[in-house]
């Protein structure tokens, strides 16, 4: 049953993929998404012609860009091992492996970065002969494709899985197929979940792992400095901010969300009129429509419609609130960020995500959690009010942060085990 679901898989990739690509030309995301799959360089990735490095031995594999940044110290205990253990990076969108070559491979953290070949038998293959010393793959998160999956164990390769996370979600998907799903879990000879969420899906699930375990999760593991007094002064005047302003940073929002932090901003613009909001949506492209939405209300505010600009925002913010936590269907984003440079963060009570790492925080009363526009403005002028009390969360903050550490570390003691043998 399993060989006709890959057969199935295989002969229905590319026509699936069109299909995607045409819908996609739609929306503002999908057009981007087809015209960066279509230059000739990525194309040629994507179809396994090129981006390899034939002298690689293990092969790391991640979705997009917060997961490549995160492997920063994975990577480093990999290039600090004795032995000669070159790795290949893949990624699945063109942010992730700019970012990865001007920061992993510029410091030789990697020896090549390249977008991940299509999921189909041939092309994986193909891409495998590339490279005949590979002795490891290492997949990030939820990068679950069969056929990578499938090939590099038929190659012979170790395959681990690494801050595995699979959302609520994914209970679905593994109750339509879980001979499948049974079948691709158990070719890993070690997965390492992020978050308790995880863990107990696959136990709930009844897969019978060689290793499991739960290390925690490697973002956590690459600590930001602390900005100076200069640096914020710097990123406040980049983000258009003048001294003795409050600056509200609302990052990676969604639908739904935008009004109630623009409700929240225009409930306290005539007593704090210092109070100064900048909006940062999960997707860009609905950045004209909420600059828009603004005017509308007759606001005055900015929303960032470009990628990359998040950590300078929150180097710059007085406070924070972090998007997709306000309502269940999104699972919350990572408010671990402004955490870790000792911002004073506030989020819905949606975040299963991070829920461990939640969990923590608010136990240790270093992030506010509000469910509406009239809490949210509450929060936020007890901070403007209260400096002492905005300086106790953010340093909290961070201190928790601190406490998180340590799966990079785990996660590489295991992989480096089995190696051995």
């Amino acid at each position: 049953m399993t060989t006709l679901l890959f057969l199935f898989y295989d002969l229905c990739f590319f026509p699936a993929l069109a299909c995607m690509l045409i819908a996609g030309l739609a929306s503002d995301r999908g057009r981007r998404f087809f015209f960066q799959t279509s230059r000739w360089r990525n194309l040629k990735e994507r179809l396994a012609l090129g981006g390899a490095a034939r002298h690689a031995r293990i092969w790391v594999h991640a979705a997009s860009l917060g997961e490549v940044k995160a492997l920063t110290k994975f990577l480093t205990l990999i290039k600090t091992d004795p032995r000669d253990l070159p790795v290949h990076l893949t990624c699945m969108t063109d942010p992730a492996v700019v970012w990865a070559s001007a920061n992993h491979l510029r410091q030789g953290l990697v020896v090549s970065v390249a977008l991940a070949p299509f999921d189909q038998s041939l092309l994986m293959r193909r891409y495998l002969r590339s490279m005949p010393g590979l002795r490891a793959l290492v997949v990030i998160e939820t990068e679950m494709w069969p056929n990578l999956i499938r090939c590099c164990k038929q190659r012979g390769l170790k395959l681990f899985w690494v801050n595995c996370r699979l959302a609520e979600g994914s209970r679905k998907l593994i109750g339509l197929m879980p001979g499948l799903f049974h079948h691709l879990a158990k070719s890993f000879a070690a997965v390492m979940t992020c978050d308790t969420a995880s863990t107990r899906l696959f136990k709930d699930a009844g897969v019978a792992l060689a290793d499991l375990s739960q290390p925690g999760n490697m973002k956590w593991d690459s600590v930001p400095a602390q900005p100076s007094p200069a640096s914020a002064r710097q990123a406040r005047q980049q983000a258009g901010v003048m001294d003795g302003d409050f600056l509200f940073v609302a990052a990676s929002t969604r639908p739904g969300e935008e009004s109630v932090v623009f409700d929240a901003f225009a409930a306290l613009r005539e007593a704090c009129p210092r109070l100064r909001l900048l909006v940062a949506p999960r997707h860009i492209e609905r950045a004209d429509a909420l600059r828009r939405e603004l005017a509308s209300r007759g606001l005055a505010g900015t929303v960032i419609g470009e990628f990359g600009r998040l950590e300078d925002l929150y180097v710059a913010a007085s406070a924070v609130f972090v998007g997709g936590t306000l309502l269940p269907s999104y699972g919350g984003h990572n408010f671990l960020e402004p955490a870790a440079i000792g911002r004073a963060v506030m989020i819905g009570p949606y975040f299963s995500h991070f829920q461990d790492a939640g969990e923590a925080l608010i136990a240790h009363k270093a992030v506010a959690v509000v469910r509406d526009a009239a809490q949210m403005s509450v929060a936020l002028r007890t901070w403007i009010d209260d400096i002492v009390d905005r300086e106790t969360y953010a340093r909290r903050a961070r201190e928790s942060f601190l406490g998180l550490g340590g799966a990079s570390q785990t996660a590489w003691r295991k992989i480096s085990s089995e190696l051995a043998v």
